[in-house]
């Protein structure tokens, strides 16, 4: 979780609040103590929300795990709804990076797809447990994490639409890639929830999701561009 924490600490975009806290004032030649309390708070808010899930952590949870007091967490946020809406945005952020930094790095659209596939399969091991819950309250329609799910999606369909085109030379029926990027969802649920961890398991996961792609993307498969 360390990595997860680290990452999230340099992506969480800072918010403006309405009534910004007054600031302690600063002693000259030592830094201010803002950072470090914000970043306790959100690695421990990350394990005990990926523990306990959302609805079942309470604000003196996430202070006892990240050893501040309440005054201090609330200086810095306003509630738990807040806090996890940082960590869920910080996630979102990560994930969308990590895939366009694997659709970028060369080599052929199949090595593109099968360096996208991996991170896609291996975000609930770099998450940690927080990614469930994260899932949970993606499912919810109209929620803040459904909405940053479809963006993530968007993207996903953007960069495999363009890698197919490069390759083919031809638009991409986009409909059937989100149905492609539906069944991909399913295999790495699956696999996550029968077996987690399991490194064979993943790289069969991947077989299968770059089969699929490569088989209905076919030829055949292609089509003039559906709306998205």
């Amino acid at each position: 979780m360390l990595k997860l924490h680290l990452r999230i600490l340099k992506s969480v975009p800072r918010r403006k609040r309405k009534r910004p806290a007054a600031r302690e004032p600063r002693r000259r030649g030592r830094p201010a103590a803002t950072f470090s309390a914000r970043s306790q708070i959100l690695a421990g808010a990350a394990d005990v929300f990926g523990e306990k899930g959302f609805a079942e952590t309470s604000v003196q949870d996430v202070l006892h795990a990240a050893g501040v007091s309440r005054r201090t967490f609330y200086r810095l946020f306003s509630n738990k709804e807040e806090l996890f809406d940082e960590l869920a945005e910080a996630a979102s952020l990560i994930m969308l990076q990590t895939m366009r930094g694997a659709s970028t790095l060369g080599g052929s659209p199949a090595e593109r797809l099968s360096r996208v596939i991996e991170v896609w399969l291996r975000a609930p091991q770099t998450a940690g447990p927080i990614f469930h819950v994260l899932q949970v309250e993606a499912a919810i329609p109209g929620s803040r994490q459904s909405e940053r799910r479809r963006v993530i999606i968007d993207a996903l369909v953007q960069m495999l639409a363009h890698g197919i085109q490069e390759e083919q030379s031809r638009e991409v029926d986009i409909l059937m890639l989100r149905g492609l990027i539906g069944a991909m969802e399913a295999i790495s649920m699956h696999v996550e929830n029968t077996f987690p961890g399991d490194e064979k398991a993943l790289q069969r996961a991947k077989s299968a999701m770059m089969h699929i792609m490569t088989s209905a993307l076919g030829n055949d498969a292609t089509a003039p561009p559906s709306p998205t």
